[in-house]
């Protein structure tokens, strides 16, 4: 089994928002996955998006980078990015680490994330 097979990710619209879950290694081998899954949230979806990442077991540059990405190209979108991460997990010690844990919006649960961006008006408005 490669690397890219221990990457899963899902997209689920529940309103009203999108909850895209991603669970396995995030790495160079399936940064590609996530990005793909950002992109049809992006363009099937007029919600803002909750990326459910409790389920990550590993994070390298690569993966960081692409949720950078991820969260630029839906600001651009004027849609908000809540991630679901304990802090003590692989995602969010990288996000501590890297001293992005205060540009995410980092909550402990998907309903915490939901509801936080449950409302919430798009950006510029």
């Amino acid at each position: 089994m490669s690397a890219g097979q221990h990457f899963i990710v899902a997209i689920e619209r529940t309103d009203p928002v999108v909850v895209i879950t991603a669970a396995g290694e995030l790495d160079a081998a399936t940064v590609g996955r996530l990005d793909s899954a950002i992109d049809e949230a992006i363009r099937e979806h007029e919600h803002h998006v909750v990326l459910d990442a409790s389920g990550v077991s590993f994070v390298d540059s690569t993966g960081i980078t692409a949720l950078i990405s991820g969260l630029r190209r839906l600001n651009r979108s004027r849609r908000r990015l809540a991630l679901a991460c304990t802090a003590g997990g692989p995602v969010g010690r990288a996000l501590e680490i890297t001293g992005l844990d205060h540009t995410f919006e980092c909550h402990a649960t998907v309903q915490d994330a939901v509801q936080a961006l449950s409302g919430a008006p798009l950006i510029g408005r």
